[in-house]
């Protein structure tokens, strides 16, 4: 007996609803004694096309500001919420990169969605590291995220 097909787009929806993953920030807990998390979507075409024309559109010389640029995107694209979980046990939760809150909080000048993603990242290395894991969960092979970032 097979289901309605109403009742697979109602399951496919759900799934779709549903498909988040959680990562912890690194260094924060050692550093700064909170935990803090990022709970993502998955990336799509658009985000790795955008990370593409990022790379082609590189100076010479100016290859890693290039990639910074590329993971950046990749955590503005994917970010659904940041968690805060103080030791104490409570918890601030920030609706993505673009919640101003997150913004004034972590003492960012010039706020924007990318410079609040920098912001929370200890290093640039974190930041790349954590970039492609989002991108390999979400279904991108290694060769793909080698090209988006360094247009190879």
């Amino acid at each position: 007996m097979t289901a309605p097909i109403k009742d697979i787009k109602a399951l496919r929806s759900k799934a779709l609803n549903d498909l988040e993953v959680t990562y912890p920030v690194p260094r924060w807990v050692e550093k700064a004694g909170v935990e803090v998390f990022v709970t993502y979507i998955p990336a799509d075409d658009p985000t790795v096309e955008k990370i593409i024309d990022i790379a082609a559109k590189r100076e010479k010389g100016k290859e890693k500001v290039a990639i910074k640029t590329g993971d950046l995107q990749v955590q503005v694209d994917t970010c659904k919420t940041v968690t805060f979980v103080f030791s104490d046990g409570d918890k601030k939760v920030y609706d993505g990169f673009s919640d101003s809150d997150l913004a004034t909080d972590l003492g960012v000048e010039s706020p924007s969605a990318r410079n609040t993603a920098d912001a929370l990242f200890l290093t640039d290395g974190d930041l790349s590291a954590l970039s492609r894991k989002v991108l390999e969960w979400s279904g991108y092979n290694s060769d793909e995220i080698n090209e988006a970032f360094l247009g190879e």
